[in-house]
This record gives structure tokens, C-alpha cells and sequence, in this order.
């Protein structure tokens, strides 16, 4: 993939930015927000993303990791492009399922 391009970065805004208020689970609060489940939404852009975020990638790079659940479409795709192993990563170990 060539470089990213504005044009590029524009419909990734339009599709997972989103300005306003957002409470944090911590309690503090964000004035905007990047939505990934949006951007995941829409294959062909999800597709381009990992792309380019694969075209990122040092060339020593033996695998991905990414937070669990938001960040899993994204790694995976980037995953399925570069053909490296994902991991996920949770704040806290799970006492049940993987």
C-alpha cells in the first residue's frame, strides 16, 4: 500500500471518530472518542487499515498483540494480512473461557 493519504485518514474520522463526552470507566471523561467496533463495521475500510498498519510493521516483527475485545478486529485483520500469530491482552486474567 502506497502511503496514507488524507483523503485515507478522512474516512477513517468520518466512520469511528466521534466527538462529544464520554465517560471513562475510571470515572474521567474524554471530549472525543475513536470508535474501533465502527471501523471494524466496514470490511473494505477495516481491510485498508491493516494495510497500512502492516506496511508500518519493522521487518523483524514475529507477531501482533492488541487489547482484547476493541482491538481484535483490527490485530486480526493485520493478522490475516501480514500472516504473523496474534495475541490478546486483558487488563486482568479471566476465570473462565480463553
Amino acid at each position: 500500500m502506497t502511503a496514507p493519504t488524507a483523503a485515507f485518514a478522512e474516512r477513517i474520522a468520518i466512520v469511528a471518530y466521534r466527538p462529544g463526552s464520554y465517560r471513562l470507566p475510571d470515572g474521567g471523561t474524554l471530549g472525543r472518542y475513536f470508535d474501533p467496533y465502527r471501523l471494524a463495521g466496514g470490511p473494505g475500510l477495516l481491510t485498508e487499515t491493516a494495510a497500512a498498519l502492516a506496511d508500518l510493521l519493522p521487518a523483524d516483527t514475529e507477531a501482533l498483540a492488541g487489547p482484547a475485545m476493541a482491538g481484535a478486529p483490527l490485530v486480526t485483520t493485520v493478522s490475516l494480512h501480514t500472516g504473523l500469530p496474534a495475541a490478546f491482552l486483558r487488563p486482568t486474567p479471566k476465570d473462565h473461557g480463553t
